[in-house]
């Protein structure tokens, strides 16, 4: 698909016998795809997700900037468009209500929520460093009854988190290192975020960055909103995501 394709179809793609055309100063000209070994192709998608340039998901495996196991990498695996860092807010209670149980969430709980969002399993270096960058920033704290952290994946059952006592989400701006922001946005307002984003992510670049979005339908003033209106706009905002839901 436009999202993701085979392993198997990129060994294909360099099997030889593939052309593609090219434009050339007005004109379509064919050009080969030279022949490449199907070991070769494998050890250069194996370079490329352990650069991070590019993601590989295997049944309930994921990985991104990091080696590869053996035995991973097969023809049935499938490549994705590496992960953005994962910002912080999304570890919390409020985006992942599943994982937190009394206050509380295990590291391995989290990444399966996560994946629930995502579609797919999440690479645990993403996750990891979500987490580092939670702890560090005092988002979250490690308890000390649990599993050690940092861990491997192995581990992620052991280890449970939870928000510091004095944890405020409102003041967070004053923890070092962390910054945050937030308005009222009228539907124009919005349309000039969509329009600056490819902007923000680009001087991101390399900073956990993320958005936190509340959606808000009639004054509580007038009188009551339609049913109708409420489902018709619930059916678009589910097309963003599925957490994004207009409730009484």
């Amino acid at each position: 698909t436009g999202d993701s394709i085979a392993v198997a179809a990129v060994i294909d793609y360099f099997s030889g016998g593939k052309t593609v055309t090219t434009q050339n100063a007005g004109y379509e000209e064919p050009v080969e795809i030279p022949a490449c070994p199907a070991a070769a192709v494998e050890t250069a998608v194996a370079a490329a997700v352990e650069r991070g340039i590019l993601r590989l998901v295997n049944g309930p495996a994921s990985f991104q900037a990091e080696p590869l196991p053996a035995g991973v990498l097969t023809a049935a695996a499938t490549l994705l468009a590496p992960l953005a860092p994962l910002a912080v807010q999304r570890l919390m209670a409020d985006a992942l209500p599943d994982a937190w149980k009394t206050g509380e969430a295990t590291v391995l709980a989290l990444s399966v929520a996560l994946a629930g969002q995502e579609g797919c399993p999440i690479p645990w270096a993403v996750l990891r460093r979500a987490i580092d960058d939670a702890v560090s920033s005092r988002w979250l704290e490690v308890v000390p009854d649990g599993g050690a952290w940092p861990c491997d994946a192995a581990g992620a059952a052991a280890v449970t988190l939870k928000p510091p006592a004095d944890f405020d989400p409102v003041s967070v701006s004053e923890t070092k290192g962390v910054y945050t922001s937030s308005a009222v946005l009228a539907p124009d307002a919005l349309q000039d975020l969509t329009d600056a984003l490819p902007d923000i992510v680009k001087a991101a670049a390399g900073v956990p960055l993320g958005f936190r979005l509340e959606v808000t339908l009639g004054s509580g003033k007038d009188k009551e909103v339609a049913s109708e209106t409420v489902e018709s706009i619930n059916e678009l905002l589910k097309e963003v995501s599925p957490d994004l839901r207009l409730r009484p």
